[in-house]
């Protein structure tokens, strides 16, 4: 058993597919004036200023071919990875009810808009690069193992939106877009870690779970509504050795 799995780990290349997913942690942009003394409302009008918050998240799809080093300790692996990122302000606690104030500085005097959530969707395209190195069971089916990776991307596509308390404000809402001045940046790098268990079958085929440890972006300016400083999540891949595609007989 032994043998015929570092048979395995010996294969040159690898095709894996994964998917994954992370919360960030950060504070909202500055740019959205938001009224500090007031933050916000819930449904029984209770004003409370913690409850204006913000969230984000994003979740990825990707292929990548891996190249086997070191009789199968270390594996480098680059491909195409496509992400969507979802950011929110707003009440998160209190529901549909709840909203907070936005202040505007307008022609004559300051204005303030009830806003229940402003909501942004960013998609990226992107390249990552990683590297890992079994740690634990180089010569069994089970591995533990660590990774280091860097992603350099370019955005596809992103959508602000904002959600009034009372939907006939909604013709201010470019008005508001415009002044927050949204500008994203079309490139975006990150640097993440993660630490990761595999089970490699008989036939070649390995599955991947990782844990993706507080990790941060290098680029700034890639969302508008939430700032992010850190990341964490979850990663999951399958990996096929390459002469399942092309025939044994290549090897």
């Amino acid at each position: 058993m032994a043998s015929a799995l570092s048979a395995q780990d010996n294969v040159p290349l690898r095709i894996s597919v994964e998917a994954g997913g992370a919360d960030w942690s950060g504070e909202p942009d500055t740019r959205w004036n938001i009224r500090q003394d007031v933050n916000s409302y819930g449904a029984n009008l209770y004003a409370d200023p913690v409850h204006a918050g913000s969230e984000g998240s994003f979740q990825y799809i990707g292929i990548k071919p891996e190249f086997t080093l070191w009789k199968g300790r270390v594996y480098v692996g680059t491909g195409l990875r496509f992400s969507t990122a979802y950011e929110f302000l707003g009440n998160i606690s209190e529901g549909e009810q709840s909203y907070f104030f936005l202040r505007r500085q307008g022609h004559e005097a300051v204005e303030f808009y009830r806003i229940r959530s402003i909501e942004e969707t960013v998609n990226h395209l992107s390249v990552p690069l990683e590297i890992s190195l079994v740690v634990l069971g180089y010569r069994s089916n089970w591995q533990l193992y660590v990774k280091a990776g860097s992603e350099i991307g370019m955005k596809v596509y992103g959508k602000t939106h904002i959600r009034f308390r009372n939907p006939e404000m909604n013709p201010y809402a470019q008005e508001l877009l415009d002044d927050a001045d949204i500008r994203l940046n079309r490139f975006y790098s990150t640097l993440y870690g993660t630490i990761g268990l595999r089970l490699t079958q008989r036939n070649g085929i390995r599955y991947s779970a990782e844990v993706i440890i507080p990790s941060r972006y290098l680029t700034k300016d890639n969302f508008s509504v939430v700032t992010p400083q850190e990341f964490s999540g979850a990663q999951f891949s399958i990996s096929f050795p390459i002469q399942l595609f092309i025939g044994k007989s290549s090897f």
